[in-house]
Formats: structure tokens, C-alpha cells, sequence
């Protein structure tokens, strides 16, 4: 329950942020769930990215459930 906070609280921060990344994750989100910068999240590292992680991790007060979610989805994905 709190990776799935971390995750909402992540992508609702794209969201919010009207950011560039979240205009492009709307479109992959609509193909294929899910595929967002958790599977090659060194191609999309960057500014919007730490950002968006920023807001989750500040609202839970904890990276811990972001970390853990990030790592399984790299982990089913074997990235």
C-alpha cells in the first residue's frame, strides 16, 4: 500500500508540475501501464524526475516506499 502511495504521489507531482516528462508518460501510460521511468530509470533521471521523487518522498516523510517500488519494477522488468 505505501510503494502504490509512493508511485501515485509521484506521478501526481508530474501531474501538478505540468511537466514535459508527464506529457510523455500520459501518452506511453495509455499503450502500455506501468512502463514509465521506473524500467530504465537512468534514461530518465534528471530534474522533473528528482523532483517528482522529492514531493513523494516529503509527503511520506520516508523514501523508503519509493526506493521499494522502483526496485521492483526493475526487478520484473530486469533492468
Amino acid at each position: 500500500k505505501n510503494e502504490l502511495q509512493a508511485v501515485l504521489l509521484h506521478e501526481y507531482a508530474h501531474i501538478a508540475g505540468n511537466s514535459s516528462l508527464y506529457n510523455v508518460s500520459r501518452w506511453v501510460y495509455s499503450k502500455v501501464p506501468m512502463l514509465h521511468a521506473f524500467i530504465d530509470g537512468k534514461r530518465h533521471e534528471g530534474e522533473e524526475e528528482s523532483r517528482a521523487d522529492a514531493v513523494a518522498i516529503k509527503l511520506q516523510g520516508t523514501a523508503k516506499h519509493l526506493d521499494s517500488a522502483k526496485k521492483k519494477v526493475q526487478d520484473y522488468f530486469g533492468c
